[in-house]
């Protein structure tokens, strides 16, 4: 737990002021970056797939969606655990990074990053 807190305090200190200090901080920042967007994936795999394997949830997770982009994808599609799920990430992501509708907007943009739609 010690170095989990140790983790995120020296992550929002590179994120937050010494990315502008150096250009190796600045790609230690990319590098964090894509480090958390795996761990959301991976947590979205460990929540989501036991969920619709039992049957608690009927929309078949896909590949590489996040968990904000899960939880954006079934509010869309009306599921009322997925509004509530999305308006407590969205909070979050107000208070953190001042962006709205977190949760629709990771859905729209990385549902299908490559356009094969």
């Amino acid at each position: 737990m010690i170095g989990l807190a140790l983790y995120i305090v020296l992550s929002a200190l590179v994120a937050f002021w010494l990315r502008h200090k150096l250009p190796i901080f600045q790609r230690a920042n990319d590098w964090n970056w894509q480090a958390w967007v795996l761990l959301d994936i991976i947590a979205a795999f460990l929540i989501f797939w036991p969920l619709y394997l039992v049957g608690v949830i009927d929309d078949r997770p896909r590949n590489g969606l996040t968990v904000s982009g899960y939880c954006g994808r079934n509010a869309l599609m009306g599921k009322r655990w997925a509004r509530i799920a999305s308006a407590v990430i969205d909070r979050l992501f107000l208070i953190l990074t001042s962006q709205r509708d977190h949760c629709v907007k990771a859905y729209t943009r990385w549902s299908d990053p490559l356009g094969a739609k």
